[in-house]
């Protein structure tokens, strides 16, 4: 992961949402060595705006940087091989409470177009998402 300076928040300067993932530290070097090094990364659990530091709980510290989790980025699946990792995994349609066990994985004889459960990898990808994590069926990029 690359790090972006300009997405660290300071205490007392940036709004964070309770809630929140990524790393914590006294320092943006330290915070660049913890992000890019992909380490644990903490729950933000509460912002506290008296001291201008962030308090987290489960640790019972405060600290003056927090870099957020880089948001998951993904595609719709594109090849054959990508498709066979979705084999056996349960997915949920975005609209109705359909669930569907992903079973055929082919490639349409007279288009050539890949099919997942009869489905094209673009209208899984917009219309379903994997029961288990709630992540779009595609890859990650």
């Amino acid at each position: 992961m690359k790090f972006d300076k300009s997405k660290v928040c300071v205490a007392g300067l940036h709004v964070v949402k309770e809630g929140t993932k990524g790393w914590f530290a006294d320092s943006i070097n330290e915070l660049e060595e913890y992000a890019t090094q992909n380490s644990v990364n903490e729950c933000l659990s509460k912002m506290k705006g008296q001291r201008d530091c962030l308090y987290v709980a489960e640790l019972n510290t405060v600290w003056r940087f927090f870099y957020p989790e880089p948001e998951k980025t993904c595609r719709p699946i594109e090849t054959i091989e990508e498709a066979q990792v979705m084999k056996g995994k349960w997915i949920r349609s975005k609209v109705h409470s359909e669930l569907n066990m992903v079973t055929s994985i082919r490639v349409a004889v007279l288009s050539g177009t890949l099919l997942i459960n009869g489905y094209t990898p673009e209208s899984l990808f917009n219309e379903f998402v994997i029961d288990e994590t709630g992540e779009p069926v595609g890859v990650e990029v």
